[in-house]
């Protein structure tokens, strides 16, 4: 019987499509941001996490990459959240479901 290796991600927010090997270095850099957006919400530095959440959003949003997009506002919505701004994280509810 062969065996298979299987590899798994385990992420802790968010959802995001892995990047292809050759994506240019603005994708990669954004990506990035949104690690660190992450790494913010666990750390519950939650005004850390939405300053780089919100700048990988505006760059996802001129790249019109819906994945990363959707993946930034669900995680801005957890920042709000925290935050205890209600307001904010609906509308970030709301754009997801557009």
């Amino acid at each position: 019987m062969r065996r298979l290796n299987r590899r798994v991600e385990v992420r802790t927010v968010g959802s995001f499509v892995p990047m292809k090997r050759n994506a240019d270095a603005e994708i990669l850099k954004t990506h990035e941001l949104l690690k660190e957006g992450e790494k913010f919400l666990i750390l519950e530095q939650y005004d850390k996490a939405v300053s780089e959440l919100e700048k990988a959003l505006n760059v996802f949003r001129a790249g019109r990459n819906e994945a990363g997009i959707k993946a930034a506002l669900r995680d801005l919505t957890l920042a709000f959240l925290g935050q205890g701004d209600y307001e904010k994280a609906e509308k970030c509810c709301q754009q997801i479901c557009q």
